[in-house]
């Protein structure tokens, strides 16, 4: 009897120690499993910005040249052209808006050099909303000035922060 106590105790344990290591095993698939999912998820949040920021930086550089060209005209300048300009604006405005959006949903993991780097975008872009106001006025004779070397120096600041933060997204 002594014998097949021991005998039970010891397969119980063999099967104990096998489930244990089987939970474990389970244990380190599920890890894997949520670490890929979150690699995947990260990689879609930089592809997602990626993209964004490569729209934002072409809809600014036209906006920089259609200005430009806008105020090198001293006679009557076309409506359309006017209008167009406009449109562009509110294209970049709403992207903006969005690409702030997708950086804080993706600042979970990386808040303070992600967060950071908008920050600075988010000052180009308030610099951007400030000339755009002194071009206004330029455009339709309120006497404001500001030279087409400095709406070019402003905007291009800008789709460099837009670069500076694709950058920082991919290499992150």
């Amino acid at each position: 009897m002594g014998k097949a106590v021991s005998l039970r105790v010891f397969l119980m344990a063999i099967v104990g120690l096998m489930a244990l290591i089987a939970g474990g095993f389970i244990v380190w698939l599920l890890v894997l499993e949520n670490h890929d999912a979150q690699l995947v998820r990260d990689n879609s949040f930089a592809v997602h910005i990626g993209e964004f920021t490569v729209r934002a930086s072409a809809d600014a550089a036209s906006e920089r040249g259609h200005t430009t060209k806008l105020m090198g005209q001293t006679l009557d300048r076309p409506q359309a052209a006017l209008e167009q300009l406009a449109a562009l604006r509110d294209r970049i405005d709403e992207n903006h808006r969005e690409l702030e959006q997708l950086v804080k949903a993706a600042a979970r993991d990386d808040p303070d050099d992600l967060l950071h780097t908008m920050a600075d975008l988010r000052q180009r872009y308030t610099e951007l909303l400030q000339a755009r106001q002194i071009i206004d006025g330029r455009l339709y004779g309120q006497g404001t000035q500001i030279t087409e070397a400095a709406w070019h120096n402003i905007v291009t600041q800008y789709i460099d922060e837009l670069t500076r933060l694709r950058r920082h997204i991919y290499i992150a």
